[in-house]
């Protein structure tokens, strides 16, 4: 892959350049994507240090109290795909997953269809979910990325002042109803006003055609207040890490206030909010601890009390991921997910729920984790979400 002077951006994508239009060596959006895409086709996964760090990672997401996880944006075509296969085949996995593959813009709408319908799988009584897919409508804010409807001050892209569309509107219309043919919803990542504008008509669109999709917003920063109601109204889970939206009220001159993304306006409107740990890195905190995060926050970026913060780590996430009907919440017939703490949250400041124990974890009414101090267990002793 050559990149000078003379490259045209590819679909969904931008090369940033000097004002002597040379390639400055960054890229953004699709072609990161191709050029890790040709770095792998050179480097095969290797199965078994991948598994050993998959192990760490699920020892630490049980001894959390997780018992599903939404994993999105994986390297499907790359090794991705197999290792969930691998793993739900000859291991114990120990936590519910949904696999969300990432779209690529640049790569045609009927073979990655196909692809997906290749892989399709919705057994709820099943570990190892397939029937979402990841839609990255635009970048990030921090970045000059996030697409917006007002200019930045400043643009990361002078040709795009006001932020990229790696999938543009009409794009995002034609997947999301042409999804709705195999069977798939989406989980998507939108942090400007203008792409959740068009993420909502897009799947407003989609609605027309069918109810059962699922749908989840991630990563929003911006909305025009006007939107607020239809999240309800369509269906449509937010995805809400609050900490991103911290930074963009700081930075909020670039944009009305009134524009920040608040999770008060959202729940006002009866919008299903989840709570985010964030990724497998550096973002990454326990429920426990994020949901003590989340309820000092100022009151516009909390959640309404910690009754709403534990229905945004269990039942909202499990709308999200089509899986309410068998886990989420204590109801006669559901799966016996179960997670054991030492004190009754309810009672506690958010400092105290921050350094609450988790004593077990169950998975469809099987141990996955059990703390020293369960043993032995008494009854009554424990909260549970």
């Amino acid at each position: 892959m050559k990149i000078n002077k003379h490259s045209v951006d590819p679909i969904g994508a931008k090369i940033l350049r000097t004002p002597q239009k040379v390639a400055s060596g960054v890229v953004l959006g699709s072609l990161s994507e191709m050029v890790l895409e040709e770095a792998l086709r050179t480097h095969d996964l290797d199965m078994n240090n991948v598994l050993d760090r998959f192990e760490i990672l699920a020892l630490d997401l049980q001894k959390s109290g997780i018992t599903s996880i939404g994993e999105s944006g994986g390297f499907w075509n790359h090794g991705g795909l197999q290792f969930w296969q691998k793993v739900a085949q000859d291991y114990n996995l120990g936590f519910r997953v949904s696999v969300r593959p990432r779209l690529s813009p640049f790569k045609g709408v009927n073979d990655q269809l196909v692809q997906l319908t290749s892989m399709y799988r919705n057994d709820l009584n099943d570990l190892f979910l397939l029937n979402q897919v990841k839609i990255n409508v635009d970048g990030q804010y921090r970045l000059g990325t996030a697409r917006l409807t007002q200019p930045y001050d400043k643009a990361t892209v002078p040709s795009e002042p006001n932020g990229l569309f790696y999938f543009t509107p009409t794009e995002l219309n034609t997947w999301l109803t042409r999804l709705e043919e195999v069977n798939f919803g989406a989980y998507i990542h939108a942090e400007g006003d203008a792409a959740v504008e068009a993420a909502l008509y897009s799947i407003q669109n989609a609605r027309r055609k069918s109810d059962d999709q699922r749908f989840t917003i991630t990563g929003m920063q911006f909305i025009k207040p006007v939107q607020y109601p239809l999240f309800s109204e369509m269906g449509v889970t937010v995805n809400f890490l609050f900490n991103a939206v911290r930074h963009a009220d700081l930075a909020h001159d670039q944009l009305n206030h009134a524009k920040v993304v608040s999770v008060k306006s959202l729940e006002h409107f009866s919008t299903s909010v989840a709570l985010s740990s964030g990724g497998f890195g550096d973002h990454y905190a326990p429920p426990l601890k994020r949901i003590a995060e989340n309820l000092q926050q100022p009151t516009k970026y909390r959640v309404k009390d910690i009754h709403k913060a534990i229905e945004a780590y269990t039942i909202e996430p499990a709308k999200s991921l089509g899986i309410e009907s068998v886990t989420g919440s204590l109801v006669i017939g559901k799966s016996a997910d179960l997670v054991f703490i030492d004190k009754d949250l309810t009672q506690l400041s958010a400092e105290q729920i921050a350094k609450s124990t988790v004593l077990l974890t169950m998975l469809q009414g099987g141990i996955t984790y059990q703390h020293e101090k369960a043993l032995p267990m008494t009854s009554g002793s424990n909260s549970m979400f």
